[in-house]
């Protein structure tokens, strides 16, 4: 019988989940990059903050430093110790609840 087909291979990287908070706040899906994918031109990077995407609707990499919910110490791409973020994807910022109701007070 023939052999069975071969996976695919893996991507270098694969994403994590999206940090809940920058998702919640930001509407921005973000996920930290490793350091062996950290770019070289990191003083061009945007700031990961909740204006990002309206500016790259398709994402792209973006510099944490505490916006959004993102860890200002990672500092995971040197040198400089810089936070980068992935923005996997982008999505609408959650809009406020709607105003309750007032209670229809007892006869």
């Amino acid at each position: 019988s023939p052999p069975p087909p071969s996976s695919p291979p893996s991507p270098p990287w694969v994403p994590q989940e999206c940090l809940p908070v920058a998702l919640s706040t930001c509407g921005l899906c973000i996920t930290l990059v490793p350091p062996s994918l950290c770019p070289t031109d990191i003083d061009n990077l945007p700031a990961c903050d909740d204006a990002y995407g309206a500016r790259f609707p398709h994402g792209g990499l973006c510099e944490g430093s505490g916006a959004c919910g993102t860890d200002r110490l990672a500092d995971q791409c040197n040198p400089g110790g810089f936070d980068v973020y992935r923005v996997e994807f982008v999505v609408s910022p959650p809009s406020p609840p709607p105003p309750s109701a007032p209670s229809p007070s007892p006869p």
